[in-house]
């Protein structure tokens, strides 16, 4: 079924491209310089730009992304970028979004993810449903036909719209459909609906930190707890240094790939929401 819904979406792209162009013409500042607003830091798939006459174009070689410009993913790609004010914006497959200002874009369909990370960087989302803004936070915005929904991870999101505000909070997804009033339901950190982030986590320089401090990043990655088995195990994580910086994987992979070095083992359980890490037995 899922792999039926990507080949339709990209069936209907043409079809659509000139009403997606049409909507963003409405956040487009006449006469204003484009200036740069994100880098790429990782990306696969098929990317593409939007041009001026709704024609498609493959990126290649592309480093940064400025105002005006529209970007596209398509069936099973993705791409993370490093916002210039702070934090990671990814996009998720058969995605449109174009960069409208320094911390403002416009969703068109698809979905996002921002993570405002430590810096407490602001990023309004705006989609034809409403706008979407957040207080330092982690949080997913998709739309897709009449339906907008935020899920929030970390902190607390708004949505202005014609009838007012609506608000969530972590743990919450909330769902709006038309002009119908909002719905919001509990919803958990971690699982399938949060996976497809992980592929374009930002890549790290953890040279010199701790093997605490890697296990943090992989939690607020994952969605999941870190939860220590023992004071041992918590120590031997503190105390441990990791060197260089492994590029193009995802969390869980660069976890499992630098625990190899380590005292230490690790497994994710889906039903507590903890990654548990425990000291290995040198006798063993």
């Amino acid at each position: 079924v899922r792999t039926r819904r990507r080949f339709a979406r990209l069936a209907i792209a043409a079809s659509v491209l000139l009403a997606v162009a049409l909507s963003f013409n409405a956040f487009r500042d006449v006469g204003v310089a484009p200036v740069d607003v994100a880098s790429i830091d990782k990306s696969y798939g098929s990317i593409y730009l939007l041009g001026e006459q709704s024609q498609l174009t493959e990126l290649v070689d592309l480093a940064t992304v400025t105002t005006g410009q529209t970007i596209m993913t398509g069936a099973d790609s993705g791409i993370g970028l490093a916002w210039n004010g702070g934090g990671s914006l990814r996009m998720d497959e058969a995605t449109t979004v174009q960069f409208v200002g320094a911390d403002a874009v416009f969703l068109s369909e698809g979905r996002v993810y921002f993570d405002s990370q430590a810096t407490g960087a602001g990023l309004t989302v705006n989609t034809a449903h409403g706008a979407v803004s957040h207080i330092g936070t982690q949080y997913m915005t998709a739309v897709d036909g009449l339906r907008l929904t935020v899920s929030v991870r970390e902190g607390e999101i708004s949505i202005d719209r014609n009838s007012g505000k609506d608000s969530g909070l972590a743990g919450q997804q909330v769902e709006i459909i038309g002009e119908a009033a909002a719905t919001v339901t509990n919803i958990g950190s971690s699982g399938a609906q949060w996976e497809w982030i992980e592929a374009t986590a930002p890549t790290l320089d953890f040279s010199g930190k701790s093997t605490y401090e890697f296990l943090q990043w992989v939690a607020r990655e994952t969605g999941y707890d870190i939860a220590f088995e023992d004071a041992e195990a918590e120590r031997l994580a503190r105390e441990g240094r990791l060197v260089g910086t492994i590029p193009g994987l995802d969390p869980r992979r660069e976890l499992e790939v630098r625990m190899l070095g380590e005292d230490l083992d690790y497994a994710f359980d889906q039903d507590s929401g903890t990654i548990n890490i425990s000291a290995i037995d040198s006798g063993s």
